[in-house]
């Protein structure tokens, strides 16, 4: 839900950029709008980019890690017949 929501927030702000950005005479202005899109964007590379660096995890690590703290078990994580019985 919280993800959804950033994600409309991120939408919003792209679309209010568009519509101001040809209208703005302020050039400090246009380049504020164009950061606050690519700011969101570059903060996910860039950290996926560093925990995939420096500690060796994939994005499929990080979501299993994810599962693992909501989680009663560790095989809620992983799909059914993963684990040999």
């Amino acid at each position: 839900m919280a993800l959804a929501l950033v994600f409309l927030g991120w939408i919003c702000m792209f679309f209010y950029g568009i519509m101001h950005l040809p209208d703005s005479d302020n050039f400090k202005l246009k380049v504020a709008l164009i950061s606050l899109f690519f700011a969101p964007i570059s903060f996910v590379l860039m950290f996926s980019l560093y925990v995939w660096i420096f500690f060796d995890l994939s994005p499929l690590d990080m979501q299993r890690i994810g599962c693992g703290l909501n989680a009663t078990h560790y095989s809620e994580c992983y799909p059914e017949g993963y684990f040999p019985s």
